[in-house]
């Protein structure tokens, strides 16, 4: 799917974990990035991808349905360790800022267009973890998005 802003464009789709080439139950979701080079036109060919870790794939579902306090930050991606992921819930609105060396695209994500998100991203989750009903997956996703509130709140 993508999403349109003013100043970049965001695709979202499923992936293939890079670590797990091979393995049909290690789905993840890859969100690129593009700049806005004039109304309605983005420069993919200077896209910024981001594939979300196993890891890091139920702390995105739980923010991205505001379990997990007001922020997700996300650090040391890519072969020279310099992405930066950071998703703020701004009001009626998802803050998407994701950054590479000093290169930064920013837009904000609606909830008309958060629901496709949310789908993939729910839809990756059940790949790795099939014999989980859905209701099952949202309670774990709660649990874990007060962890990670829990302790982004308890930072000095």
């Amino acid at each position: 799917m993508h999403i349109y802003a003013g100043k970049a464009a965001m695709k979202i789709e499923l992936d293939v974990l890079r670590a797990a080439e091979g393995d049909p139950s290690r789905l993840t979701v890859q969100i690129e990035l593009a700049p806005a080079v004039a109304p309605r036109s983005f420069d993919w060919e200077q896209k910024i991808p981001f594939q979300f870790t196993r890891r890091e794939l139920p702390l995105l579902g739980a923010m991205l349905m505001g379990y997990a306090g007001g922020s997700l930050v996300l650090t040391n991606h890519g072969p020279d360790h310099d992405k930066r992921l950071e998703l703020h819930q701004q009001g009626n609105v998802l803050y998407v800022k994701l950054r590479q060396g000093t290169k930064t695209l920013a837009m904000p994500v609606e909830a008309a267009d958060l629901f496709g998100w949310v789908a993939i991203t729910i839809t990756a989750l059940k790949n790795h973890h099939q014999a989980l009903d859905s209701g099952a997956l949202f309670e774990i996703l709660k649990r874990t998005g007060a962890m990670h509130a829990a302790a982004s709140t308890s930072k000095p």
